[in-house]
């Protein structure tokens, strides 16, 4: 990584990947598992496949481009879901956080375009970053030559966000920033409560500051745990500090597909679609149809679980977003419509939508025994360990590596085991203060191929 320094969280974790390769050119190769993946490797949805293959098969997008913003039935799709969470449930009748979205090459293009904007805009460039964080943002801001300042809680307690209200003297001490705040956080797995969130969004306000929300991790329809940023941003009126960026690479385990956006003020998301003008010309068209839907979904099993909406409501709703596909797919084939028409009414909906919400409530029941599992499995080495809030990463120190070198550990456990892990060097960029190490596991795997990883892992930690 040509940005990549000299002791920065991307040198240590390119190390590690390097180091991965070398198992591709043994027989260990088929025993290989990383086990802090950030990738979700559960299959995709039959819906998923089912939407996909009937693109293909009727030539919807994929010939074409769009513009630099996106496909628009996404655009407005995702203008949908921000909306209908942020308004909670009165869309379209309210549309508190705006209509400006831009879809992206995936979360990470969309944070490189508001690192970009920053360092055009702000006259002191400075970069937050609350809690640990995933190298990629560190890589940004030296790429862009912005001061940081990394907030952690790091005085042996567990647990790796310190309080909102430090957070906010921070920015009065500093003034206008960037800040980045990674909901449910990543590696952590933790999620401030609504107070320290709107405590943040006060004093970004207060300093003109700009509050980048990477929402990534949030996985709204296989976890009961959602928490309403956009609701919160309406809140304290933030509209106009605040950016929402996502991905369904997490969600929907379709990292490959790098289908991402961008939402927030005007300026930033037109600064946005000319970073992709001059760079990607325009993000992906396909696919198309499964996100649209996965959206749709997420609307009407939160209203159903927070009891947003009536019947006829959700009725609305669906009707709704039929008009908007129908709209703006003006290209699209009659067999298409008339699918899509079947599938977002009555019946066709309910068991679609019933089906999805299924598979993702079994990849959330997963989630939950693969770190019971963990836990168990390893419980004993374990001195402290970050709760899982929401996501599928969290953190766990284990006694038997305290004073060891965290690149010693990697790369043992590799050799010996196959395993691979990523320590907390990948993603924090300050000295640590303590004689131990954070682990990041990640439980997004099949529950037979983690509990083997786990095994292998838990016995190389009685002979350390």
């Amino acid at each position: 990584m040509s940005d990549s320094v000299e002791g920065s969280p991307d040198e240590f974790m390119f190390r590690q990947f390097r180091r991965h390769t070398q198992i591709l050119r043994s027989n260990a190769r088929h025993d290989y598992f990383m086990l802090s993946g950030g990738a979700n490797y559960f299959p995709m949805s039959d819906i998923w496949k089912e939407l996909l293959s009937l693109e293909l098969a009727s030539d919807l997008a994929y010939g074409w481009y769009t513009a630099q913003e996106g496909f628009p039935s996404l655009q407005r799709a995702v203008s949908m879901w921000e909306n209908f969470a942020a308004s909670q449930g009165n869309f379209p009748d309210e549309r508190p956080l705006g209509a400006h979205v831009c879809m992206t090459l995936g979360a990470s293009q969309a944070a490189a375009m508001v690192f970009d904007y920053w360092a055009k805009v702000a006259e002191g460039k400075r970069v937050v970053f609350i809690g640990l964080n995933y190298g990629l943002f560190e890589r940004l801001a030296r790429h862009n030559k912005f001061a940081i300042s990394e907030c952690l809680l790091d005085d042996g307690i567990a647990g790796t966000l310190p309080p909102g209200e430090q957070i906010a003297s921070a920015l009065r001490a500093t003034g206008a920033s960037l800040v980045v705040l990674a909901t449910p956080n990543n590696p952590s797995g933790e999620q401030y409560a609504k107070e320290d969130i709107s405590t943040i969004l006060r004093a970004v306000v207060e300093t003109e500051s700009l509050v980048l929300f990477d929402q990534v991790g949030q996985m709204i329809a296989a976890q009961d745990n959602f928490l309403n940023i956009g609701e919160l941003i309406v809140k304290e009126e933030a509209q106009q500090h605040a950016v929402l960026i996502n991905s369904f690479s997490k969600s929907d385990s379709v990292p490959g597909f790098r289908i991402g956006y961008l939402m927030g003020p005007e300026q930033i998301v037109k600064h946005a679609a000319r970073y992709q003008l001059l760079s990607a010309m325009n993000p992906p068209t396909v696919p198309l149809l499964p996100p649209f839907f996965s959206l749709i979904s997420r609307c009407i099993q939160l209203a159903d679980h927070l009891r947003w909406t009536t019947s006829e409501e959700r009725a609305s709703l669906l009707s709704f977003a039929r008009h908007m596909l129908f709209v703006t797919t003006a290209i699209a084939p009659p067999t298409v419509m008339a699918e899509m028409e079947r599938r977002l009414s009555g019946e066709g909906f309910e068991r679609d939508h019933s089906q999805y919400i299924s598979h993702q409530q079994a990849v959330g029941k997963a989630v939950r025994q693969n770190h019971l599992y963990a836990i168990e499995r390893l419980g004993k080495y374990v001195s402290r360990d970050t709760p899982l809030a929401a996501g599928f990463n969290f953190l766990i120190e284990l006694e038997p590596f305290a004073n060891l070198s965290e690149d010693d550990v990697c790369r043992r456990l590799f050799e010996e085991t196959s395993v691979a892990i990523l320590t907390e060097s990948c993603f924090r960029i300050s000295a640590r203060q303590r004689q131990n190490f954070w682990v990041r596991l990640s439980l997004a795997a099949p529950e037979d191929r983690f509990a083997k990883a786990v095994d292998r892992f838990a016995q190389f930690l009685a002979r350390t």
